[in-house]
């Protein structure tokens, strides 16, 4: 039983892991999923800009044309930064995904070899009651048969009755 006992503790701790192990996955996918929002939007501002900067060739004022192209600039910069961030979380996100897993299996490891445990004990205790019960029989068995030769002496009929015995 100590043994089944270590293992519950152990499976605790596996599902501890497994726990941590799937947060600091949500955490990834999330901070993945909040950069390629952020990439979306840089992508959005510069096609904003680019119409903008189309409109603005058409005034006759150069300096929102300069704006529109400083924009532009701004939000292709933002898109190779974030670029770059986003190949790394997701090399990140990988990894956590990977260590995610390897806690899943090995809590799903720990988790039969407790079943597997307490399936034995289970059969071993049955076992072992199985065999009291029939030790307890065979001497109830055996106490019976010697009571029955003690209080019927073997000259004597087995029948006390004055009419005629059917044996």
């Amino acid at each position: 039983m100590a043994a089944i006992e270590n293992l519950r503790r152990l499976y605790r701790v596996r599902e501890a892991e497994e726990s941590t192990a799937g947060s600091a996955l949500l955490a990834a996918n999330l901070e993945l999923h909040r950069l390629e929002i952020a990439m979306q939007s840089a992508g959005d501002r510069a096609r904003q800009a680019r119409i903008n900067r189309n409109s603005s060739l058409q005034s006759a004022n150069p300096v929102d044309w300069y704006a529109e192209l400083e924009e532009i600039t701004l939000a292709d910069r933002v898109a190779r930064v974030l670029s770059a961030r986003i190949h790394a979380a997701r090399e990140h996100t990988g990894r956590v995904r990977e260590q995610f897993f390897e806690a899943r299996v090995r809590r799903q490891q720990t988790e039969t070899l407790l079943e597997q445990s307490i399936s034995q004990a289970l059969i071993e205790a049955n076992r072992k009651s199985q065999i009291a019960l029939d030790e307890w029989h065979r001497s109830r068995a055996h106490w019976t048969s010697s009571n029955r030769r003690q209080k019927t002496p073997e000259s004597e009929s087995p029948c006390d009755a004055p009419q005629p015995c059917i044996t």
